[in-house]
């Protein structure tokens, strides 16, 4: 069990640092968690002026949950995928606390929640979440084709 395994998307360790064999409570990919979160917490509170900090805290930390579950259901082999990477269980936890992580975040630093500051920290989340997946190779539209001969 390790505490921190940096992802290295583009290196021959993709996807071999944090499996159920070797697992791993924060990696690379925590932090993606940790913006996500706290950007649909913004929204959540923004679009629903009466709802509680509470209870946008449980909302958001139920929808990360059943995400969560969907990776157990694949590392636990309930349910299939080609492209599954094998997550460890022990990783779901530490994404989990950087969901937390990143709603508390939100509730003690962006006061009050206005539009200017949605599209700000939207602004990093997405050009977060688009430079993991370039970085990881899912999306690989930047890569030459090779021209067949």
């Amino acid at each position: 069990m390790k505490f921190w395994c940096p992802e290295l998307p583009l290196s021959s360790l993709k996807h071999k640092q944090d499996n159920v064999e070797t697992p791993c409570l924060i990696t690379g990919w925590s932090y993606i968690h940790l913006i996500t979160s706290g950007f649909l917490y913004l929204i959540l509170m923004y679009k629903f002026k009466s709802l509680t900090k509470l209870k946008g805290f449980l909302i958001i930390l139920f929808l990360h949950t059943l995400y969560e579950i969907k990776d157990l259901g694949y590392s636990m082999g309930f349910l299939k995928q080609s492209e599954w990477h094998d997550n460890s269980p022990l990783n779901s936890i530490g994404d989990t606390l950087a969901c937390i992580i990143g709603i508390l975040l939100m509730m003690k630093f962006v006061k009050p929640i206005n539009k200017k500051k949605i599209l700000l920290v939207g602004s990093i989340t997405i050009v977060s979440v688009f430079s993991f997946m370039v970085s990881a190779g899912y999306l690989n539209f930047f890569k030459k084709n090779k021209k067949k001969e």
